[in-house]
């Protein structure tokens, strides 16, 4: 017996219609693991290994020691927050899509996650929204990459940054931006989720140095 899922998209994600199954995809990452899901029309990297080395790596430059609070702009279904979830005091993820951050709600209730919080939000209104008292932010954005938002940063420096790119023309572009607004870079490594193409994720490792 074939089990699959069907969806039909026309245009922008809210004509996505389900036409078969429940629509809800699921990965693993972490240790000991934590079973993700996404609805159709949600964002998951394709290539689930590389995934899992970018986690690991996320949470190997966070260095968190469990007193942290972390800010996930583009949090998605909770990729990265809730494995960073499981380090940290408390995690608070943004993401502008509804349905991604339904899911994340959900998936922190399954895995028994409490000290997170998502919010249905557009990432150039987190800072104005929660403040700045964190310690860490990830960026996790679109190909467009975040210009709007770490203009922010200079006014409202977050100690450390880690950002996860997957265009390196608009990484530059918003890097130069925080390297010369007082951060300095800590390392850079890139994931090729896509073998024999052009196209490279990142994970870029900033420290703010206040005068």
């Amino acid at each position: 017996r074939l089990c699959f899922d069907l969806a039909l998209q026309r245009g922008r994600k809210s004509s996505l219609q389900l036409l078969h199954g429940s629509g809800d995809l699921n990965i693993i990452l972490d240790q000991p693991e934590l079973k993700l899901s996404y609805a159709a029309g949600g964002f998951a990297q394709i290539n689930l290994e590389q995934n899992s080395r970018l986690v690991e790596a996320v949470l190997e430059a966070a260095s968190l020691n469990g007193a942290e609070q972390v800010l996930d702009l583009y949090c998605g279904m909770g990729n990265f927050s809730l494995p960073l979830a499981r380090r940290a005091a408390f995690v608070t993820g943004i993401e502008d899509y509804g349905p991604s951050i339904a899911m994340a709600r959900r998936n922190a209730v399954a895995n028994g996650i409490a000290n997170v919080a998502f919010h249905a939000l557009p990432a150039e209104l987190a800072l104005d929204r929660y403040g700045c008292a964190f310690d860490l932010l990830l960026l996790d954005p679109p190909r467009t990459g975040a210009y709007a938002l770490v203009r922010q940063l200079l006014n409202r420096p977050i100690p450390k940054v880690l950002y996860v790119s997957c265009d390196p023309q608009t990484l530059a572009r918003d890097l130069q931006v925080l390297l010369n607004g007082g951060y300095r870079l800590v390392s850079s490594q890139a994931f090729d989720m896509f073998p024999q193409t052009h196209h490279v994720e990142s994970l870029t490792c900033l420290e703010y140095q206040s005068e």
